[in-house]
């Protein structure tokens, strides 16, 4: 069933799949596919999906680092795959090591701000350390 929703373009399903293992490999085709999405959400969720289960962050280093860069509204989830026990952070763990330091916050909106973005602005930095204090 995840396998026919991420076909269709499924950004939720992409995510169920990256806290799974091995079992999820039958999706990987359909994962790359969703890596090239012109949708921001899917193409993030389905770059750290290929990065938990193949092991490979190098593969989808740049669609990750692109979304960190252009879009700061991705680095929560971003971060949060690369906290992830077993996640290959390397290739991207110059993206956490500079966050802390970081003078402007990623949600901090020149128009204004929701709920939660004052928790995801305290919540960044401090998984950004265990990225680092990781390696």
């Amino acid at each position: 069933m995840l396998l026919r929703e991420v076909e269709r373009g499924s950004r939720a399903a992409a995510e169920v799949l990256a806290g799974t293992d091995g079992r999820a490999r039958p999706a990987l085709p359909a994962l790359r596919r969703l890596a090239g999405s012109a949708q921001l959400g899917d193409r993030t969720a389905a770059a750290c999906a290929l990065a938990r289960i193949t092991g490979d962050a190098a593969s989808v280093a740049p669609v990750l680092r692109a979304a960190w860069a252009e879009h700061p509204c991705t680095r929560p989830v971003i971060g949060v795959y690369l906290a992830a026990p077993g996640a290959a952070a390397v290739p991207l763990r110059d993206l956490a090591e500079a966050e802390p330091a970081a003078r402007r916050r990623h949600t901090a909106l020149t128009d204004g701000c929701v709920s939660h973005d004052i928790a995801d602005d305290a919540r960044l930095p401090r998984v950004c350390r265990r990225v680092v204090a990781a390696d």
